[in-house]
Order: C-alpha cells, then structure tokens, then sequence
C-alpha cells in the first residue's frame, strides 16, 4: 500500500496487475443442435477456445474527518487464440464517498463506468458486441431514535450497446426507494419500504418494435425482517407485492409477489455457508420479450483452509419465463429457461502480493426453445500481483 499524508486526511493506494487465461468449450453459447464451426456475415466461430485477458489499476482510498472518499480505476486487453475477431479492451472506473453529519446522518454516494463484452447467450451471432454501463447511487441513513432508522436512495444506470442489432434493448433506469428499519433488539430488524423503478428503452419507437414496450413503472412494496440468533447465523426475510405497468399499455402489465429468503450459517473460524431462495422481475436483453420472472436457488460453501488458501464452491438452479414475449403464432407458450450452474473457486496467496486463482465453471441451459438451449464449460486461472 502507498500512502501519504494529505493535511488532516490520509491517502492510500493499491496499484496491481493481473494476467487472465481463460478456456470456453462454447464462447458462443451455440446451441446443443449446433454444428462446431458457424459462419455469420464471413467470419467464422469455432466452438471453443482459450482468451487472455491482461489487466493493470489501481485502488485509492482517502479518509478526513468522518468523511472516506474511495474509488478504483482498471483497464482490460483480452485476446483470444481461435476466434480473433472478438479481440477487445475494456475498462471499469468507480469513484464513492461515504458520508457522515453529526451522530445521526450518514450515506454514500458512488458512481461507476464500465465497458466489457455482451453476452452471447440468445444472440445467435459470432460478432463481437461491447456494453457501455453508466450507474449513479446515492444513499441515505437518519438515525431517528436508538432502534429506529429511516432510509431513502436514489439509482440510475444506463446501458448502451455498440453493435447495431442490440441496440434497441438501450435502455435508462431509475430506482427511488424509501424504508423504516425497526430494531426491537441487538438481534432482530423489521423492515417495510417502497420503491419505484421507471425504465426508457431510448431507440425503441412504433416503427422499430411494434408490440413491446417502450417504457415501464415498476412498484414495489416491501416487508422485510432479519434475525441474528447467535454470533454464527443470520436468517434473512423479504417480500414484496410488485406491479409493472407498461407503455404503450397492453403489451404486458404484470402484478405479483417476489421476494427472497436467505440463510447464513458460520461453522467454525473456517468455514461458512450461505442458501438463498428468491423470485424477481428483471429486464431482458437479446429476447423478444418486455421483461423476465426469475426464481430459483442458490447455494455457496465457503472454506478457509488457511490464511493463505481459501475455496468457494457454488450451485444455482433457476427458473425463468419470458412474459409479454412477440411469437409467430400468438397461440403458442410464453418461452420458460431452465439453467444449472456450478462452480468452483480457490484463491491461494503464495506471498503477500501475490494471489493465484484457479476456477472451473459449469452452466447447463434447457430451454422450451430448443435453439436457445446450451451447456458450456471453463476454466480459467488467474495470477495478480497488488502492492498493498
């Protein structure tokens, strides 16, 4: 770690750099029918391969007063070996504040920018696509009484995509929230809150998409505990009713429940495991669809070996229907995913700069689209070096 001393305040920072390698058995998430190799406007796609992707930033942080002001800047050059075309660079930049007045008042306010590849699940291309993703967060605590809090946040983000045929899923985002969190003891919180999103898809107009959705208003209302029995788990509440009101109207409002369980349960000094049950609504990109209901489970085990060598091994299932989606035949179902994925993660810091990563992926796809079915594999090993 650099540091230095800057009048009442001190500065510190964490340059690193790290070297990425990376095989994909299907970079392209072909389809389970799909041949090997595929030719799309003369380039070719070969099924698997291997990429490497270098990268070098930095982490700074500066404290005064109450005040931390933190932020991190990365840039990214990612290559691959079969399929050149999708060479790229990228970057990620984030800079935050977290803020306290008096006893009572604190929050933080954070602002990000990133630039990396687009997924190829559901394009049906091999033509490198890039997503420029701008987010703006500002949040706020007042701490009404010992064992009452009121909380309120503003979220932005807009997401805007170079290649031309998704362009029309561009699209600005706005979440307000405000909430009550109750303390009743050291142990519990109760919560209630309300959130509205409201969603702009900026290229969208009659011409272009006719029968999906140009803007939405999405509300939530929200109840919410969580208890902390002992030191070692936490089990964790939270319902919503939720409705999506769409424009231009009749493409697919939609009212119901979501919410999430999860459970968080320390062993021992080493070892944790966390479960997690939930259903949401998301916006879909690359779908002919105005918006997804997702749910599943997920699970991760985690093991600290030593302070040098810890594992990560995790598991989800999920369930994902389309609604509103644009068909052929009207008559026909809404399209509904299936998708399992495991993974496992070791970190291993031979010395105190360096940290290794070995990884390996799995991600199996059904579909009631049979061209949208896929199962992949990859494995991938990274070496960084960060002074600290």
């Amino acid at each position: 770690m650099i540091s230095s001393s800057a009048y009442a305040g001190k500065l510190e920072g964490e340059p690193f750099a790290a070297v990425s390698v990376n095989y994909d058995s299907n970079p392209f998430r072909f389809s389970d029918d799909a041949d090997g190799l595929q030719i799309t406007n003369g380039q070719q796609g070969i099924r698997s391969d291997v990429s490497t992707r270098r990268s070098i930033g930095a982490a700074l942080q500066y404290g005064f007063s109450l005040q931390q002001v933190a932020g991190g800047v990365e840039v990214q050059q990612t290559s691959f070996s079969n399929n050149d075309q999708l060479d790229h660079n990228g970057y990620n930049a984030a800079l935050g504040l977290n803020w306290r007045v008096g006893k009572h008042l604190s929050g933080q306010v954070r602002a990000q920018q990133r630039k990396e590849q687009e997924s190829f699940a559901d394009r049906n291309s091999i033509e490198l696509g890039l997503i420029r993703t701008a987010t703006r967060t500002a949040d706020a605590n007042y701490e009404l009484t010992s064992n009452v809090d009121i909380r309120g946040g503003v979220n932005t983000e807009a997401r805007r995509y170079d290649r031309a045929a998704s362009q029309l899923f561009d699209i600005d985002e706005t979440r307000i929230n405000v909430g009550v969190a109750y303390s009743p003891s050291p142990i519990t919180e109760f919560g209630l809150g309300v959130s509205e999103t409201r969603g702009d898809y900026v290229r969208r107009n009659d011409l272009n998409s006719p029968g999906f959705a140009r803007k939405f208003t999405e509300r939530s209302y929200t109840a919410s505990v969580t208890r902390v029995p002992s030191g070692l788990s936490q089990l964790s509440l939270e319902l919503s009713l939720t409705s999506r009101n769409q424009k231009p109207q009749g493409v697919g409002d939609f009212s119901g429940g979501t919410g999430a369980l999860e459970w968080n349960r320390r062993w021992n000094g080493k070892s944790e495991t966390r479960v997690r049950l939930f259903q949401q609504l998301s916006s879909v990109d690359q779908v002919n669809a105005n918006f997804s209901r997702e749910s599943g489970i997920a699970a991760d085990y985690r093991w600290r070996h030593s302070p040098k060598l810890n594992t990560v091994l995790s598991a989800e299932w999920t369930r994902e229907t389309y609604d509103g989606e644009v068909k052929d035949d009207p008559a026909d179902p809404d399209r509904s995913d299936t998708q399992k994925t495991l993974s496992l993660e070791l970190n291993w810091k031979p010395t105190f700069w360096i940290t290794a990563s070995p990884a390996l992926n799995y991600v199996d796809r059904k579909s009631t689209d049979r061209d949208s079915e896929y199962d992949y594999l990859s494995a991938s090993f990274e070496i960084e070096a960060r002074y600290d």
